[in-house]
């Protein structure tokens, strides 16, 4: 019944777990129209994502404070004015939740080299040029094994 992304599931579930634990059972009462009867914060939790048609929705319930989300979204690293209101906090986070974020793989491989660090781009930069190797360099004294940093954007 859900209609969020998984990234979508776990900020909420995030913002959720830093409600009280009244707002945390009225706002499953409101979500679930009292259908639903829970014993625990986890299954508060789980019924409250499970009966969201959006995380929007959920967002701008009035139980889901803007302190809430302005705490979530400075704790992921996300830079927004403290007097934000709050549909521009919902937004950010809808936007946080739908922006990849880049994961960074490593890999050491032996070879006759002079020890310097490349990095490579799997996808295009953005002037549009695809694997753009050799980014930078740095020298890494005399070892004999070059390491790649490959970036998955």
């Amino acid at each position: 019944m859900s209609g969020l992304s998984e990234k979508e599931k776990e900020g909420c579930k995030e913002i959720l777990n830093s409600l009280s634990n009244t707002e945390l059972f009225a706002l499953k009462d409101t979500v679930t129209n009292r259908m639903i009867t829970v014993e625990s914060v986890k299954e508060a939790v789980q019924a409250i994502i499970s009966y969201s048609q959006c995380a929007e929705e959920l967002l701008k319930r009035k139980k889901v404070h803007r302190e809430v989300i302005y705490t979530y979204l400075t704790n992921q690293g996300v830079v927004i004015p403290p007097n934000a209101e709050k549909h521009v906090l919902v937004k950010k986070a809808l936007e946080y939740w739908k922006t990849p974020k880049p994961s960074v793989e490593v890999c050491y491989t032996e070879a006759n080299c002079t020890g310097t660090l490349h990095l490579k781009c799997m996808q295009r930069d953005f002037i549009g040029r695809k694997n753009c190797s050799s980014l930078f360099g740095i020298r890494l004294l005399e070892i004999n094994i070059y390491i790649y940093i490959y970036i998955y954007i």
